[in-house]
């Protein structure tokens, strides 16, 4: 498609297409934050404005979200895992 641009009459039909696609990737996941030391909560609309807004990467709140699913997981299979972790922000 280099250089060519599509008809509206193909455009019309793309998106017709896309109705009900779920498997796009601009998908957000809102998330609940609590501040233990001012006793807050904020809601943010994505991982990414959550890491913006506590200054570290998003990746970090997803592999604990995957971490955290792991843990349940093994939790029902009669394992328990424990760590105490201090995060200092």
């Amino acid at each position: 498609m280099s250089g060519r641009k599509h008809s509206e009459e193909t455009k019309s039909k793309i998106s017709d297409t896309m109705v009900g696609n779920t498997n796009s990737k601009n998908q957000s996941q809102a998330i609940e934050v609590f501040d233990n030391k001012n006793n807050t909560t904020t809601n943010y609309v994505s991982m990414g404005e959550a890491a913006r807004a506590l200054d570290i990467r998003w990746t970090v709140i997803k592999n604990f979200f995957f971490l955290l699913i792991i843990k349940r997981s093994l939790i029902k299979e009669g394992i328990l895992l424990s760590k105490s972790i201090e995060i200092n922000y």
